[in-house]
Parts: structure tokens; C-alpha cells; sequence
């Protein structure tokens, strides 16, 4: 039987693509990539335009997007493309542009806090709660797994970082509840929610809905599943 929602209240959010829209980076990422990848081993070819480029990316498996789309490419430069495209997410990744927050997620979070749920936000990225607090997104904590690698602290994957913060709020497993958009934002034993609105890739998101309890195709699915009511 999947993990049931009630009475869980420590929350793991997610960031990129299920608090903050990651289509305006993603697709900066590609152009990057492929200007200093693709245009070298293709030349005759232009990128493609950003909604074409959300409807095929795959964000759980970007070297798929690359050979679905330029299949002539050699696995060296698939992995250089990848190289570039995370390259540029880093040095980037915090410019207002590139951080559109989803719309509804302010009043969502608003309405967890104010029901006591605890949330804390762990990204693979190197932002931390200064966004969050410009933001209107009020978390108890936001935790970045770049810096916490830099720190020398357990974050070579998201469950060893998700362990470390259960035991940094004296949590356990069955208190939490893991939210994001990829199914490796979730591990087993604590219940989980997809957040499917992030993505535009009809393959990547069937694969979340696989890999997760609950399934949320828009933020409003959310209150049901806390036992919310909307706001207004």
C-alpha cells in the first residue's frame, strides 16, 4: 500500500521546477551547450526554439534530449554539452530571470506554515534561503547541496542529504513527506509527491508518476492532499 499523506508535517521541497519555474534556465543551459558543443560538431544546424526545446527536454535524463534530437552527436560530446550546460547553471543559475516563482506556490506555503507544517527546501543548485525571503516563500530552512558538499557535509546524493536534515531537525522517516519534480528528489520510506506542473515532457513526467505516491498535475492538487483549505 502506498505511504499515506495525513499526519505527516515535515515537508522537503524541491526547488527547481517545483517552487521556482526551471523552463527560462533550462533552455539558457541548452543555448549554451549547444553554442559551445552543438554549433562546433553540427554547424549548418540552429537551435531549436524554447517551446520545442520544453516539450522534448528530458531533465531526469538530459543526454536523451541530445541523442533524440542530434543523433549524429559522439557520447564525448553529449557529455561535453552536459558539461557546458551545468557550467552555466552554476555561474547563472541566480539571476532574477532565471527564477520565475510559480505562481501559486507563495499562497500554498503561506497556508502550510500557518497550519504548523514544518518545510525545508533542499536544491542541488547553490541558492539558499535569501531567495526564498525575497520571495514571499516562507521555509524554515533551505538547504543547498553544492555548499553542503563545500561544507563537507553528506550530500553526494539527495538521500544522503535528506538523511542528514531529518536527524538536523530530529525528524524521522515517517514524519516527512519529500515534494519535487524528479523521481531521484524522492527516496524510499518517506512518502512522496510528484510535482508534475514543472515539466513539459509528456515521457518525463509519466516516468515521475511511476515513481512517487501521490501525483500532482497543479499546485491546487496539493490542498486535498494535506488536508488544506485554499486560501480565499
Amino acid at each position: 500500500m502506498k505511504t499515506r499523506i495525513p499526519g505527516r508535517r515535515f515537508l522537503i521541497f524541491d526547488r527547481d521546477a517545483t517552487l521556482i519555474s526551471s523552463r527560462e534556465i533550462a533552455y539558457a543551459c541548452y543555448l549554451a551547450a549547444f553554442e559551445a558543443v552543438v554549433a562546433e560538431a553540427l554547424p549548418a544546424l540552429a537551435p531549436i526554439d524554447g517551446e520545442t526545446h520544453w516539450r522534448e527536454y528530458h531533465p531526469f535524463e538530459p543526454a536523451l534530449f541530445y541523442r533524440r534530437r542530434y543523433p549524429s552527436l559522439e557520447d564525448d560530446a553529449i557529455s561535453r554539452a552536459g558539461d557546458a550546460s551545468w557550467r552555466f547553471y552554476l555561474e547563472h543559475a541566480a539571476r532574477p530571470e532565471f527564477n520565475p516563482v510559480i505562481p501559486a506556490i507563495p499562497d500554498f506555503v503561506r497556508t502550510l506554515k500557518r497550519d504548523g507544517f514544518e518545510v525545508v527546501v533542499l536544491t542541488s543548485g547553490r541558492l539558499e534561503n535569501e531567495f526564498m525571503e525575497e520571495h514571499g516563500i516562507p521555509v524554515d530552512a533551505c538547504y543547498s547541496m553544492v555548499r553542503m558538499r563545500e561544507k563537507g557535509l553528506p550530500a553526494a546524493e539527495k538521500g544522503e542529504a535528506i538523511s542528514y536534515i531529518l536527524g538536523r531537525h530530529g525528524r524521522g522517516r515517517g514524519d516527512a513527506v519529500t515534494i519535487g519534480d524528479n523521481p531521484r528528489d524522492h527516496v524510499e520510506g518517506i512518502a512522496s509527491v510528484g510535482a508534475a506542473y514543472g515539466l513539459g515532457s509528456a515521457t518525463a513526467r509519466e516516468e515521475l508518476r511511476g515513481a512517487v505516491d501521490h501525483f500532482a498535475e497543479s499546485v491546487e492538487d496539493f490542498y486535498p492532499l494535506f488536508g488544506l483549505k485554499r486560501p480565499g
